[in-house]
């Protein structure tokens, strides 16, 4: 594409890559441009190509000629201070060394050239060696401190621009002017170095008011008044008729910087990047390569190689492609090696588990001839450069081992690690906005939007201004939100992507140090654009748990192999039909353990069967392929937890954990320990930050109290190198204030991390409570003998106080079980457990109380109802979705439940449909509350006074009064109400239900301490009946702890 002298051209463009700097996308910078009619654009980020691809692919949609460039701080040993260089690629192999410069760039950085400043990278001229082919610079030698501030180099340059002449030729060296009032120091310059000269205005934002953001993205601080009349638009992009204007003085520079464009043509006509081949022996081809190893595998695979199986691989092998036979040689390759680092691998999936040679070269696990798949084909293996993306079924731990396989086969340099940008979050973000816009507090936090598109919202804000913002305002921190929200921030690893080249991966990317190993510095997406192919790790989150699993078995039978575990396994099948099934998907829900106890399969055809089935009555579709694989990983899990559970729940628990689902954490344990799992407390001397196996039983991680995350246990673990903690003074002598701060050591507190140390919990609370806000910034002695606290002085926690404190920062009770705690409550209320109650009649109410482990997400369908099917103690409990709904703080209570409900018969169980649900704390509180229960006996007979005199005297003994109204009266009925009033009783939900079977409700009156909580309690009690006429949201006063 020839570019017409009329036109210009900007050079010098910085997108929101430029962390600091840029303003706009890629895709709105491009969208400006083309709207303005430019016919071609530079991006040069600073010290970074990340948003490159995007920006060749964006400038083909519109037509534009697009210009590559980076912009990078350059010094030298003599001269360290950095001076600003964009450099331009002339070609492909310009772009190759600007990849090469920014990665030195980076290395220069952590090698300790940076001047010790703390600048960013900085290349250093003395490493600017070898090829400079095709590479242009534009050296601007104004270097501004600020906005307005200039400082001139009176040398011009000093040995920077004669090093640059030196090693990139001065016909391409250029000076910039990037202002008019620089024409003419540049301009004499120029002439000194015989250098030709270019206009390169920066740009940084698209319109004035993006100013805004710019001096946000600077650091600068916010004027108290902005007046929008006035903004300055020097670094805005703008029309080609306003910079002929600008420069009107310097109509060569114009030209030549149209001319300097129209010699960039890297990546125009794209970018082509080969998949590693597999080296094979010298006079065959991968084709022949490939059907040798196949027939040297298949006779260790298969006892007896019938002629079925020898049809089924000719099949096979003639229908693959070169290109399919190179990548099956490098995967089976790959493969092996994993094996030989016990890798655990999945099992297959898709059309992979369709193929008999993927099956003999270990590339599934599955045989297609056993479950009768036909082959599908490897149209995601072909040699198109839109399918250079290959899934590979292993747990991220597996990256460092694919690294290790290319450095060992291809030599280094041929795999890296994929970055990642992660996006500024939304709630950081509105506080570091709303703190530079002099807001003293946060009031403001929910207004603020949450959209992209903020100029309209800006445009309408300023009708209203009349041109003035005085700060704090709404309006701008709402602009600066919408245009900052989704920019990229920190630049991290990827978990399970890996870029993967025939050729030096840094002559394709640059690529950076993080973690220790070398990564891209654009991300998955770009490398797509690019056509280099990676490999993604799919980490199925069983295939995560079984691979932690396995480790821990390895370490009491090294020899484990995971491939090699029979499907006949009768322990297995038994843990199976029992329903101990949580944490092993897709057998977890409360449907699928229904019917593994109730079809109880005894072989992995059953198994397999019922998954089909009830994916089929779900709507999922009866396609074996997509089963097959999760049932068989499913099943595998299922061994290591009935051969090996401590080592499955320590990887389980660790990875929900991890994961942030404590929910799930509770569940799981009371299973283990139902499975005869002993727990060993989380202890700030012992445990890790994952829950570990030891030989007593597995050790509670730090990871499940609340505010320790990886940071605070690296801190500790640090600490206890030298040697463990002996009490509290000594942890906090020994450990960063700032990381360990008060609110943590609390929270270790309260969960017993601490109890080894022989101190009381109250006793190290209250010391916490004496330094008060000193924890954090006083000296190391703050622990002195002044602040010691007298033991006789400070009343013991109780049990119940401990197991609260537990249960708040952990989600588990260590010290007792809240069953026992509330077994009191339980009595009085006359309740059982779930075990207890199974062999009564259908049609029956039944009172039962036990831990909800899982609540199905969706809820099934069950004759004319939906319901939801919840796990109570491993038996399956319907709640109907209306219940649901109105006992909501039922469900989200860590406390143990007690249910209201009637057993009915399903099918050939026995289930209970729920009618009403409380956590046992609220069921303590009603009791506390309901003061007086006051019977309107109108019009009833003496039948409804004895059936009365039955349920009262059923829960006599509690503190609530009974005054009946108007009772029956004569030789039965007087003595019979007297009866009634006689004694207190203990109300509790199961009272009031069972007066409801005798009464209407609004024969029965509460009373209560006051009217709110007399209201509160008919919400709780009667949602259906006094849920709609106040907000059912409300709950009882909590109890006290």
């Amino acid at each position: 594409m020839v570019i017409s002298n009329s036109q210009f051209v900007f050079l010098r463009v910085h997108s929101w890559y430029s962390i600091e700097s840029g303003v706009p996308n890629v895709s709105e910078l491009v969208d400006k441009a083309a709207s303005l009619g430019y016919r071609a654009l530079a991006l040069t980020d600073y010290a970074t190509l990340a948003g490159i691809p995007e920006f060749v692919r964006q400038c083909r949609l519109h037509r534009i000629h697009p210009v590559i460039g980076v912009e990078l701080d350059v010094a030298s040993t003599a001269t360290p201070a950095a001076w600003q260089v964009v450099f331009l690629a002339e070609n492909n192999r310009g772009y190759t060394n600007l990849v090469r410069f920014v990665s030195q760039a980076y290395r220069d950085s952590l090698e300790g050239f940076l001047g010790g400043d703390g600048g960013g990278p900085r290349l250093l001229l003395e490493h600017i060696n070898g090829d400079t082919e095709g590479v242009i610079a534009l050296v601007d030698l104004v270097q501004r401190n600020g906005r307005d501030e200039l400082k001139l180099d009176p040398s011009a340059g000093g040995d920077i621009l004669p090093g640059l002449i030196s090693l990139f030729g001065a016909d391409h060296v250029f000076l910039s002017i990037s202002r008019p009032p620089d024409q003419q120091f540049v301009e004499n310059a120029a002439r000194k170095w015989n250098l030709g000269v270019v206009v390169t205005p920066p740009i940084y934002y698209l319109y004035p008011e993006d100013l805004i953001v710019y001096d946000f993205l600077q650091g600068r601080e916010c004027p108290r008044t902005i007046d929008l009349h006035t903004l300055d638009d020097t670094h805005c992009l703008c029309s080609p008729d306003r910079i002929a204007a600008r420069f009107a003085g310097n109509v060569g520079g114009l030209v030549a910087t149209v001319r300097l464009a129209d010699r960039c043509k890297a990546l125009v006509d794209g970018f082509s990047a080969h998949f590693p081949i597999m080296p094979v022996e010298y006079g065959t081809t991968a084709d022949s390569s490939l059907r040798s190893l196949v027939t040297e595998k298949v006779e260790s695979v298969f006892p007896e190689v019938h002629s079925r199986i020898r049809e089924r691989l000719e099949c096979e092998l003639r229908t693959f492609s070169p290109e399919i036979a190179e990548r099956l040689l490098l995967f089976h390759a790959l493969v092996e090696y994993c094996r030989s680092r016990k890798v655990t691998l999945g099992v297959g999936s898709g059309e992979w588990i369709t193929s008999l040679v993927a099956y003999v070269l270990g590339l599934s696990q599955i045989d297609p001839l056993r479950f009768k798949l036909n082959f599908a084909g490897f149209s995601g293996i072909s040699g198109s450069s839109d399918n250079n993306v290959f899934v590979l079924e292993m747990p991220p731990t597996a990256a460092s081992v694919i690294v290790d396989f290319f450095r060992e086969k291809f030599g280094d340099g041929h795999c890296g690690r994929v970055g990642k940008y992660v996006n500024v979050q939304r709630m950081i973000l509105a506080r570091q906005v709303l703190h530079w816009c002099h807001f003293e507090s946060l009031p403001s936090l929910d207004q603020l939007t949450t959209t992209h598109d903020a100029l309209r919202p800006f445009s309408s804000f300023v009708k209203v201004a009349g041109g003035t913002l005085n700060m704090p305002s709404v309006g701008v921190a709402d602009f600066l939100m919408s245009r900052l929200l989704g920019r990229p921030g920190e630049f991290v690893v990827s978990d399970n992507e890996l870029a993967v080249a025939n050729e030096q991966l840094a002559n394709l990317v640059p690529l950076l140090t993080l973690e220790n190993q070398p990564v891209t510095q654009i991300d998955a997406d770009g490398l797509s654009l690019f056509g280099i192919g990676r490999f993604q790790l799919s980490c199925p989150p069983l295939l995560s748990i079984l691979d932690a699993a396995v480790r821990w078995v390895r370490d009491k039978e090294s020899q484990f192999d995971v491939a090699r575990i029979p499907l006949d396994d009768p322990r297995t099948y038994e843990l199976l039909r029992r329903g101990y099934s949580l944490g092993i998907e897709p057998f977890h829900s409360v449907r699928m353990r229904m019917r593994l106890r109730k079809e109880s399969p005894r072989n992995f055809q059953e198994l397999l069967k019922l998954r089909s089935d009830d994916a089929t009555a779900t709507g999922e579709g009866r396609d074996i392929r997509h089963f097959l694989p999760e049932c068989l990983l499913a099943y595998r899990a299922a061994f290591v937890k009935a051969h090996f559970p401590a080592c499955f729940f320590a990887a389980a628990l660790s990875h929900f954990a991890v994961a942030k689902q404590f929910k799930k954490i509770p569940p799981l344990v009371r299973e283990a320990v139902d499975m005869g799992v002993k727990f060993l407390p989380p202890d700030i001397n012992h445990s890790m930050y994952r829950f570990t196996v030891e030989r007593t039983g597995v050790r509670m991680g730090l990871c499940v109290v609340q505010g320790v995350g990886e940071r605070v246990f690296q801190e500790i673990e640090a600490a206890r190198n030298t040697g463990e903690f002996l009490d509290l003074i000594d942890l906090r002598r020994r450990t960063e204030k700032r990381i360990l701060n008060s609110r943590v050591l609390n929270n270790l507190i309260r969960a017993g991390a601490l109890d080894s140390m022989e101190q009381d919990r109250t006793e190290m609370l209250a010391r916490l409570d004496q330094l008060g806000g000193q924890l954090e910034t006083g000296p190391d002695d703050l622990f002195g003998t002044h602040l010691d606290v007298p033991g006789d002085g400070i009343q013991q926690l109780s049990l119940r106080d401990r197991m609260y404190q537990e249960i708040a920062v952990t989600g588990l009770p260590f010290t007792a079980d809240p069953l026992r705690i509330y077994g009191d409550v339980i009595k009085r209320c006359r309740a059982k457990r779930m075990t207890e109650i199974m062999h009564r009649r259908p049609g029956q109410d039944i009172t039962c109380v036990g831990y909800i482990n899982h609540v199905d997400d969706e809820p099934t369908r069950y004759g004319n109802q939906d319901l939801i099917l919840v796990d109570v103690d491993t038996y399956p409990v319907f709640v109907p979705v209306k219940v649901h709904e109105a006992y909501a703080a039922a469900f989200q209570s860590p406390d143990p439940v007690l249910i209201q409900a009637t057993l009915e018969q399903h099918e050939d169980d026995f289930v209970a449909r729920a009618y009403a649900l409380f956590s046992l704390s609220t069921v303590e509180e009603i009791a506390k509350v309901v003061e007086e229960i006051h019977i309107d006996l109108t019009h009833e007979t003496s039948h409804t006074l004895r059936l009365l005199l039955r349920a009262l005297w059923r829960y006599r003994g509690g503190r609530t009064r009974v005054r009946l109204i108007e009772p029956p009266r004569g030789l039965f009925g007087s003595p019979t109400a007297w009866l009634c009033e006689l004694r207190r009783v203990y109300f509790c939900p199961p009272l009031y239900f069972t007066l409801k079977k005798i009464l209407t409700e609004n024969q029965i009156e509460l009373l209560g301490r006051d009217a709110e909580s007399y209201d509160e309690l008919m919400r709780l009690l009667s949602p259906f009946h006094y849920g709609k006429q106040k907000n059912s949201s409300q709950k009882l006063p909590a109890v006290e702890v």
